[in-house]
């Protein structure tokens, strides 16, 4: 979205008499660090073979998104799911072997291999197995639309489907996917929309 005043309009139906609210947002220019890294060749030009697996990966993760749970799992405060520095924040550009630019849509969060991941806060596993890009991968579905990612890990210890607790350790840390070290990608599917997990954090942390 451009800088600039943005209005919102929201609209609901509460015993049967539709309620309307509006609001004024201003959206202000952001500034955002830019990154280059080192990968392994494949990731930056895949080959036919793996842009196969690519196509397969987002079928999978568009129906994971677009499941509609109407329950709410999460429980504010969120926990990190590893204390840890941030080593690449959200937002930031990325030049990939000197020619792929992207943009990071999650927070970096440094991890020795083997370090335990947890869930920040409860839901459901809707993906937990092995994804081109980000590795190993737990997506949770929060309901009503929140999905947490984790990626890069090295161990699977979830499975699809499964309920699992805040503070429930989900993984051990490693790099695979498309990594130039250990860490843990921690991103945040809202409503289709990817934003900062520190965002949620400072949000949920007021809910507590």
């Amino acid at each position: 979205t451009r800088p600039g005043n943005v209005d919102l309009g929201f609209k609901t139906k509460i015993a049967g008499e539709v309620v309307e609210s509006h609001a004024t947002v201003t959206v202000k220019s952001g500034t955002y660090p830019s990154e280059k890294l080192r990968v392994a060749p494949r990731m930056v030009v895949p080959s036919k073979k793996d842009q196969k697996l690519i196509a397969k990966d987002r079928i999978l993760l568009g129906r994971a998104y677009a499941t509609k749970t109407l329950t709410r799992f999460w429980d504010p405060p969120v926990v990190m799911p590893i204390q840890s520095v941030i080593t690449s924040t959200f937002g930031s550009a990325r030049v990939y072997n000197g020619k792929k630019e992207s943009v990071h849509f999650g927070t970096d969060l440094r991890a020795p291999t083997g370090t335990q991941i947890v869930a920040p806060i409860a839901g459901q596993v809707a993906v937990a197995r092995l994804l081109y890009y980000t590795g190993n991968t737990v997506i949770l579905d929060h309901g009503f639309g929140m999905f947490t990612i984790y990626g890069h890990m090295s161990k699977l210890l979830v499975k699809e489907g499964e309920i699992v607790k805040k503070g429930q350790v989900m993984g051990l840390s490693g790099m695979t996917g498309r990594a130039n070290g250990p860490h843990l990608h921690w991103g945040v599917n809202l409503h289709g929309t990817k934003i900062d997990p520190m965002v949620l954090v400072s949000a949920l942390k007021k809910q507590g």
